[in-house]
């Protein structure tokens, strides 16, 4: 059964998620996570911790976007993330 997201983690980042699927995005630490898609507004989320240890997030994202832009803000560390469709 194929899986309904695609998963970027701090050791392994992608620039690119396929239409159709969400993003889970894991973390190292907790983060507060922004995010638009296509100019639109933005919502803002905050990882949970799973059992495995992982803070994790997932993006929703519709059937057809263009570009997506997530600020991960993790206290001393803030940066931007660029993400398009494949």
């Amino acid at each position: 059964m194929p899986s309904f997201f695609e998963i970027w983690t701090e050791e392994s980042p992608r620039k690119w998620v396929s239409q159709g699927k969400n993003l889970r995005m894991d973390f190292n630490a907790p983060a507060l996570v922004t995010f638009e898609r296509d100019g639109g507004p933005c919502a803002t989320g905050t990882t949970k911790k799973p059992v495995l240890g992982l803070h994790s997030l997932i993006i929703e994202l519709p059937a057809s976007w263009e570009k997506l832009q997530v600020t991960v803000d993790q206290g001393n560390n803030k940066r931007v993330l660029s993400f398009i469709p494949r």
